[in-house]
C-alpha cells in the first residue's frame, strides 16, 4: 500500500488490521487481505502467493544447524506463538505433539523481541516473515507435515468496484507478480 501511495497520493486508504469478521460487513471494504491454510478458489478472490510454512529455531538450538528437518524433531523445544496460536497447535499435533507453548505474542514488534532472546522457536511463512527474523534465527525447511498458507485477496463481487479500487487491484497484482519472480515462484 506504500508504493501504491507513492503512485498515487490523492487516494486516500484506510488499512486496519485484526478486524473482528461479526464486526465487518462486505460494505465496509474495497479489499480484504487474509491467510488462510484451505483455500478453495471462489468469485471475488484471487490468490497473491501461496508459501510453505519454516520452523525458525535459535541458532544456539541443534536444529539450527541443519538444512530441513521433520517437525517431531522440535517437540522437546519450547514454542513462541503468533496471534494464531490455534494453528500452530494443529501443526504440531499433525506432526505427533504438543507444543510446549511458554509465550504468545499478537503484536509483530513483540513476537520478534521474544524471537530474538532465543528462548523458544515458532512456525513461520517463508516468504512474508522470514525476511524480518532476527539475525540469531534460522529458518528451516520441515516436513510432516508439510504446511503451506496462502494470501488471498477478496472483495465483493456483487459491489461495482471503484477507479480507485481498480487502480490499487492492478498495482498489487503487478506488485505480487514481481514478487514470486524475485522468490522463484511461478503464478498460482
Amino acid at each position: 500500500y506504500l508504493s501504491f501511495y507513492d503512485k498515487y497520493p490523492l487516494i486516500q486508504q484506510l488499512v486496519q488490521n485484526h478486524v473482528e469478521q461479526a464486526n465487518l460487513s462486505t460494505e465496509d471494504y474495497d479489499f480484504r487481505i487474509r491467510a488462510t491454510y484451505a483455500y478453495v478458489p471462489h468469485k471475488g478472490s484471487v490468490p497473491l502467493v501461496t508459501e510453505p510454512m519454516m520452523l525458525a529455531v535459535p541458532d544456539e538450538f541443534p536444529l539450527a544447524s541443519r538444512k530441513n528437518a521433520d517437525l517431531i524433531e522440535a517437540a522437546g523445544y519450547p514454542f513462541i506463538a503468533s496471534d494464531n496460536l490455534s494453528f500452530m497447535e494443529d501443526v504440531c499435533q499433525m506432526a505427533g505433539f504438543q507444543p510446549n507453548v511458554i509465550m504468545q505474542c499478537d503484536n509483530g514488534n513483540n513476537f520478534r523481541t521474544v524471537l530474538q532472546a532465543g528462548i523458544g522457536c515458532s512456525i513461520l511463512p517463508k516468504y512474508t516473515l522470514v525476511d524480518y527474523l532476527p539475525e540469531n534465527i534460522r529458518a528451516i525447511p520441515f516436513s510432516n507435515p508439510q504446511v503451506e498458507r496462502t494470501i488471498v485477496l477478496s472483495w465483493n463481487p456483487s459491489r461495482q468496484m471503484t477507479e480507485a479500487a481498480k487502480l490499487f487491484l492492478g498495482e498489487l497484482l503487478r506488485y505480487v507478480s514481481r514478487a514470486r519472480n524475485q522468490w522463484g515462484d511461478s503464478p498460482e
